[in-house]
């Protein structure tokens, strides 16, 4: 099935559910662990999600990582991705594949669970000359 392409804002009603990708849910939550808001899009070629972060608004498209059950890296956005993407007149769209893809592309710090501790960094010949 194709679905026609709408312009940013007009979108129709969807007649079957947009298939999210598996990664979705670990990424949206990681955006909600760090204090984002996160709605979930589904316009045909409209990327994936809209987060809201100190702020700010930026729209995610979730890829599935690169790899032999995931995604390709030679390939990235459909047709009708491209064909959306280019009448979009607002920030570009940034394809996340992992959560700390998404934490990244918001400029937040991933939080720490409860009860950890930093890890001590090493001095690699940075030393005082002793």
């Amino acid at each position: 099935m194709s679905a026609q392409l709408a312009a940013p804002g007009q979108g129709e009603a969807v007649k079957w559910a947009k298939k999210r990708d598996a990664n979705e849910p670990a990424i949206v939550k990681a955006l909600q662990q760090v204090g984002a808001c996160v709605v979930k899009l589904n316009d045909p070629g409209c990327p994936d999600l809209l987060v809201g972060y100190r702020g700010a608004t930026y729209l995610l498209e979730v890829k599935l990582p690169a790899g032999p059950r995931g995604g390709t890296t030679d390939r990235t956005l459909t047709d009708c991705q491209v064909q959306w993407w280019a009448k979009w007149k607002g920030l570009v769209p940034v394809v996340v594949r992992t959560p700390d893809d998404a934490i990244d592309a918001i400029g937040a710090t991933p939080q720490k669970p409860h009860g950890t501790t930093p890890t001590p960094v090493q001095n690699r010949g940075m030393g005082n000359g002793r």
